[in-house]
């Protein structure tokens, strides 16, 4: 009993520890998105396949095959656009990115939020969702080290709450067999 005390507490602190860690790391994200160092991303969908100036993320190989209306109804992500012009990550089976690709192919919606961000204000609570469920298709070389240390230390508080909660019911379930064995 005492281990099992030790451990869940041990556990405990650890998880508290990571979700200190974790609201350092979003403060730091804050920040830079308040004083427009941090890049936003703009979640929409692609409604016109045939996008040129397309590249591989990490530089690797040509441009992607993507002809005709492959890409029709795939997430995107577009950020820095001027004029009828932006930067884009095509969300697929790999990150595709491009620099300098015209508005037409993006939901006009998400475009004019994305041209005028300072008419959509970023407060804590959007930017956490953003942080933690519109960016989780973004690959982490997309983020700034604030982010990825944000999304590292969510993972690991949630990795660390399912190992707590599996290692108590086996702890518990151990316990109710040896009391149903010692009864027999």
């Amino acid at each position: 009993m005492k281990k099992q005390i030790i451990i869940n507490i041990s556990l405990f602190v650890l998880i508290i520890v990571l979700a200190v860690v974790s609201l350092i790391c979003f403060e730091k994200v804050y920040d830079s998105n308040l004083y427009g160092e941090l890049k936003l991303y703009y979640r929409t969908q692609i409604t016109d396949g045939n996008i040129d100036n397309l590249h591989w993320d990490y530089g690797r190989g040509e441009a992607p095959v993507v002809g005709g209306d492959k890409l029709n109804g795939y997430t995107a992500y577009i950020f820095n656009v001027s004029d009828e012009q932006c930067d884009v990550i095509i969300v697929s089976d790999r990150n595709i990115y491009g620099e300098n690709v015209s508005v037409d192919h993006f939901n006009s919606d998400d475009v004019s939020r994305a041209q005028h961000p300072s008419s959509e204000q970023v407060y804590t609570l959007n930017l956490w969702k953003r942080e933690v469920f519109e960016y989780s298709k973004l690959s982490s070389s997309n983020l700034s080290r604030s982010e990825k240390l944000f999304r590292y230390c969510n993972y690991a508080i949630a990795l660390l709450c399912i190992v707590l909660i599996s290692e108590n019911i086996i702890y518990f379930v151990i316990k109710k067999k040896k009391q149903m064995s010692a009864k027999h």
